[in-house]
């Protein structure tokens, strides 16, 4: 209600012009009550387009902060010895039917390393931990191929904060066959700062 609806003649003023606006609707016959509703249509879809495009920039600076949270910067882990909190890695990727799949091998150097955000324990040899998206797929019939391709058990699922998006097919799977060389490397944390984009 605004400042002048709250003094006794302004809201007098108030309920006449909103007595008016009824008694045009109402008067109107068809084409008023249609005139009224299109008008309320109207309006009900901007407030939603102005709130979707406010919320926007805050889903978007979410979305990098978690993959910040996740990413491995290799020019700070350059030179990790082993230790009770670090681990090897190595990514896996492959694809599925034209989707991507984002995967990483992972092996513990001691007894208390370092977690991906979103994973509350560390797969271990022979399991895997999903993203829902991707569980969601291994679950369908079609999904059989890529479980058997992947050939882990699912032992739990990524929580939000480790993931980029709800559909995003991503996991992170336990190997003790890796070693430092090659593709292989050890980390001591997860996080970064991403590329600035171009």
């Amino acid at each position: 209600m605004t400042p002048a609806a709250t003094h006794p003649r302004g809201a007098a003023v108030w309920a006449r012009d909103l007595a008016m606006g009824a008694r045009f609707a109402v008067g109107g016959g068809r084409e008023g009550w249609v005139r009224t509703l299109l008008t309320a249509v109207g309006v009900g879809l901007g407030v939603t387009l102005l709130l979707g495009a406010a919320s926007v920039p805050h889903l978007m600076e979410s979305r990098q902060e978690r993959r910040a949270a996740r990413l491995i910067d290799l020019n700070t882990e350059k030179g990790t010895r082993p230790g009770a909190g670090t681990l090897l890695y190595r990514y896996s990727d492959t694809e599925f039917r034209g989707a991507g799949v984002h995967g990483t091998l992972l092996r513990p150097d001691g007894r208390s390393p370092v977690r991906p955000p979103g994973v509350h324990t560390l797969p271990r040899a022979g399991e895997m931990v999903v993203s829902p998206a991707l569980d969601e797929l291994l679950a369908t019939p079609g999904g059989a191929l890529l479980h058997e391709r992947l050939g882990r058990t699912v032992v739990g699922t990524i929580a939000a904060p480790g993931l980029a998006g709800p559909g995003e097919l991503t996991y992170y799977a336990g190997d003790d066959g890796l070693t430092a060389s090659g593709e292989t490397h050890r980390l001591s944390h997860f996080g970064g700062e991403l590329p600035p984009r171009r």
